[in-house]
């Protein structure tokens, strides 16, 4: 958790967006792996919405299941 929020954290500075994480829930127990392709994942989200959207106001929220 402390790491995904860490890069939404670096890409709101990058894109100089503002960033609301009040949906960020708490992560369950994961597999090494598991935590990887969340990282990735959220990741290329965030290259996204940098490189395309113009984005001012960024909410990042997560509920794993």
């Amino acid at each position: 958790r402390l790491s995904v929020l860490n890069l939404a954290q670096e890409a709101s500075q990058r894109g100089s967006f503002t960033l609301n994480t009040g949906g960020l829930g708490k992560f369950p127990s994961l597999t090494k792996q598991q935590e990887q392709a969340i990282y990735r994942i959220v990741q290329e989200a965030f290259q996204n919405i940098i490189r395309h959207s113009n984005a001012r106001h960024v909410t990042f929220a997560s509920e794993l299941k």
